[in-house]
């Protein structure tokens, strides 16, 4: 993952890597890890962070404390309370009762072919809101929070549901992955994380498309695993029939 994305520019895939991998360590070691390595890798992150996104941009030669300081405050660290401020101003108060989520799942279409993707998915929702839409220039939309889509679309009381189960089910993959990694079982602990994949999409259905992604080559593979099996059980039984 950790290669992949330095050929893609990926940030978030670099970095969300190496602080798993960190943070599995960290739990193996549980108190034996001291404070001043966890100190030290969460400074490195940080820096690391920005300075990818100065590479990326051609802006290394300007990279230092001021530019980190001025991204953390009007770059994208908090730009999700912002944007959700925005979007929740110009709302009108009607509830969409679920329409983004099911522009979500249906990520599998192509905008293009379908009018219920381009009326209602969460991005579009939030430009067309907010007067921001143009044909004429491209924009992924504005982020609320992760429960600004759950308001916008079952307000409060959506909030209250969907963030309870949100919570359970995260303690419970949290449980697992605590086990594990005491265990020293570093595949099976990040194999059990991989349920909060879905679980973002139940509170930002932007990020659906990521579901097929990545359990859709999983399954074919366990499945061709299985055929494979089957297909080499038949020939045992006939080779020792033959026997």
């Amino acid at each position: 993952l950790i290669t992949c994305s330095f050929v893609l520019a990926s940030r978030s895939v670099m970095f969300t890597s190496l602080v798993t991998a960190f943070m599995f360590y960290s739990i193996k070691q549980g108190r034996k890890i001291s404070l001043a390595k966890v100190s030290i890798a969460g400074g490195i992150t940080v820096i690391g962070v920005f300075a990818a996104s100065a590479f990326r941009t051609g802006t290394i030669s300007d990279f230092g404390g001021s530019t980190v300081f001025s991204q953390v405050l009007y770059g994208n660290t908090f730009s999700d309370i912002r944007d959700f401020a925005w979007v929740l101003g110009y709302w009108n108060g009607d509830l969409l009762l679920g329409k983004t989520y099911a522009s979500g799942i249906l990520s599998f279409v192509p905008s293009a072919l379908s009018d219920f993707r381009q009326e209602w998915g969460m991005g579009h929702f939030t430009l067309t809101t907010t007067g921001m839409f143009s044909t004429e220039r491209f924009h992924g939309g504005l982020r609320c929070t992760i429960f600004g889509e759950p308001y916008f679309n079952f307000g409060i009381l959506g909030v209250i549901i969907l963030s309870f189960i949100y919570g359970w089910i995260f303690e419970s993959v949290n449980q697992k992955v605590i086990r594990y990694c005491r265990k020293g079982l570093y595949m099976r602990a990040y194999a059990s994380s991989t349920i909060l994949n879905i679980l973002g999409c139940l509170m930002i259905s932007s990020g659906a498309f990521s579901i097929y992604l990545f359990f859709l080559p999983i399954l074919f593979l366990y499945l061709l695993g299985k055929t494979i099996d089957y297909s080499l059980g038949i020939r045992g039984k006939i080779r020792l029939y033959h026997q």
